[in-house]
This record gives C-alpha cells, structure tokens and sequence, in this order.
C-alpha cells in the first residue's frame, strides 16, 4: 500500500494501528508512518514524500507521521499537507484533506521528544488502482 522506493522517498515503514469509529460517525483506518532522518540535515528529518496504492475509495485514513525533532513546523501553524493523485481517469488532482490536522509531541522510548503530524485524508478516486 505504501510505497518510497523511489528518489527523494523518505518513508521507513508503516504500521497498521487499527480500524475505528469511536471519533467519527464513519469507520476509519489509522496508519503510523515512520520517515527516514535526513542525512543531509542533520538527521532531523521535517518532510516527507511517499505513495499510497490499493486503497479503498471514499474510505477515511487517519495518517500518523513522523518523528521529527523540531518543536514549529509550518503543520503546527496550519500549513496543510500537500496531497496528490494520479488517477486512471484524471490527472494531478488533489486529495480531501479533512479538518482535524494536529502537530503534537509524543515522549518515545529514548525519553526524547518527537513531534507526529496527524491528520485525515479520504481519497476520492473511481479506482483503487490508482496512485497518491
């Protein structure tokens, strides 16, 4: 479903946390995405870049993202991700990011401090063939 084999691809990997419907009235997946460090950047990683395939249409995601080391992003300021798709019957269309984005902090087993960017995205496309 994931996919960063590709240049400037920065996605380590992805864990399936679970389906739930506990915080919306519609049933939604929740994935941890783990990007890679920056090594040119002194591995505080603050993008990332993947795809997405093989998902399901009008489905609602809930993507968790990070670690990042940096306390501000543009995210905790209300930038909203960028999200693309190319469908088999449209081209560069834009993804529905829903509402609810947070940039919050999360104490990981290092008793460091990671920030995750959180947010919900439904995909809106005919084909589960096609690529975000």
């Amino acid at each position: 479903m994931f996919d960063s084999e590709f240049e400037c691809g920065n996605l380590e990997y992805a864990i399936y946390e679970s389906t739930t419907a506990n915080e919306q009235p519609r049933s939604f997946e929740v994935y941890k995405l783990l990007v890679q460090n920056d090594y040119n950047g002194f591995c505080n990683p603050c993008w990332f870049n993947f795809t997405v395939t093989n998902f399901q249409p009008l489905q609602i995601y809930k993507f968790q993202i990070g670690p990042f080391a940096q306390e501000t992003s543009p995210f905790s300021r209300g930038k909203l991700p960028w999200v693309a798709f190319k469908s088999q019957e449209y081209v560069d269309c834009a993804g529905s990011v829903l509402s609810k984005i947070k940039y919050s902090e999360m104490v990981c087993t290092d008793n460091k401090r990671r920030y995750f960017l959180e947010f919900y995205v439904c995909f809106p496309l005919v084909s589960s063939r096609d690529v975000v």
